[in-house]
């Protein structure tokens, strides 16, 4: 299976400390983010990675290279003006063959990912990894019914209406790049809100880590558990 890594962001909440470094390039437990995360979607089976950049990007592609020292393929797609988090997938839809996963880069992951590949099924056009979320007002919060179908979702809700929210790594069908707009595109904002209705995105709660770092809060949370 390949994988989408979303590493573009500009990191406007971890500042100062991702004015000189990329966000995905801050160490967590001593490694850059970027290396844990490519090693555990190596853990589970990913071959090839395709890297989306924006914010510093050759700091990052000096760091991975051609992703041998994580036994991958690695490669990049640099981003002139951001296009958010789904339209990253319009200028590598055809490199994207078969169910394919998006994972957000700045996040810290220590879950099972085999369960989520598993899980997914044709009759669905994504599968999205959900977990318990202590911040659920500043979370996508997602309902979802006995048949594990998503039937709402909020990206940052007021209401608490659901105990789960977006863990950021998804499982896609090639139908959902006959949708993604050349342009500006976010999962929790616009794809979303789209697709739910229709009955054809999946959730599957997980358990262990996935964890926001984009504030600096977050980010000394993710150092104290990679001591």
């Amino acid at each position: 299976m390949n994988a989408l890594l979303l590493c573009a962001g500009k990191g406007t909440r971890m500042q100062p400390l991702a004015s000189s470094v990329p966000k995905v390039m801050l160490p967590v437990g001593g490694e850059p983010l970027i290396g844990r995360t490519l090693r555990w979607l190596r853990e589970y089976g990913v071959e090839q990675t395709i890297i989306n950049l924006h914010h510093l990007p050759q700091a990052i592609i000096d760091y991975v290279g051609d992703g041998l020292d994580w036994d991958m393929r690695v490669s990049f797609s640099y981003e002139e003006v951001l296009r958010g988090t789904a339209g990253a997938l319009w200028p590598v839809r055809e490199k994207l063959q078969g169910p394919f996963l998006v994972v957000y880069g700045d996040k810290l992951y220590g879950f099972d990912l085999s369960t989520l590949v598993r899980t997914h099924t044709s009759s669905v056009w994504m599968t999205m990894a959900v977990h318990h979320t202590d911040r659920p007002h500043g979370a996508g919060l997602a309902a979802i019914n006995s048949k594990g179908i998503v039937t709402r979702y909020q990206e940052k809700p007021e209401e608490v209406f659901s105990e789960w929210a977006n863990a950021g790594v998804y499982v896609c069908n090639p139908e959902v790049l006959g949708i993604i707009p050349d342009g500006y595109c976010d999962w929790g904002y616009d794809m979303l809100p789209l697709l739910v209705p229709q009955g054809v995105v999946k959730a599957v709660p997980i358990e262990g880590l996935a964890m926001d770092i984009g504030t600096p809060e977050r980010y000394m949370r993710a150092q104290e558990l990679t001591r």
